[in-house]
């Protein structure tokens, strides 16, 4: 996404991410950046592409899980940090990570596909 159509430029921008990830992302977001400091998908170090937390477990199934909270959507385990092509890349399916979330605790109906 180009700079010109993101936060504030963008038409469907709402006033924030917290907002619309819910309580905890700010946090969650924050300690990722402390512990990955590269993207880890081509290792791009951020010089001139910006670096993205991107959940693997997308927030939307936990939305619609009756037994999930969008805290637990951004647990450490289901973030990983991607510079901006790889973050489109893995939006649209084309990179996949593996959840390091306890898969005794996720439901099956979050299970990445």
């Amino acid at each position: 996404m180009s700079e010109s159509t993101a936060g504030e430029d963008n038409p469907n921008w709402q006033g924030g991410y917290s907002r619309q990830y819910g309580s905890g992302w700010g946090p969650a977001r924050a300690k990722l950046r402390e512990t990955q400091e590269e993207c880890q998908e081509c290792g791009h170090d951020g010089s001139d592409r910006r670096l993205e937390v991107h959940h693997i477990v997308p927030v939307r199934k936990f939305r619609a899980d009756p037994d999930s909270t969008l805290r637990d959507a951004h647990r450490l385990g289901n973030l990983v940090l991607l510079c901006n092509s790889c973050h489109t890349k893995a939006d649209f399916g084309d990179v996949s990570f593996d959840t390091q979330l306890d898969l005794e605790y996720l439901p099956d109906s979050l299970q990445n596909e």
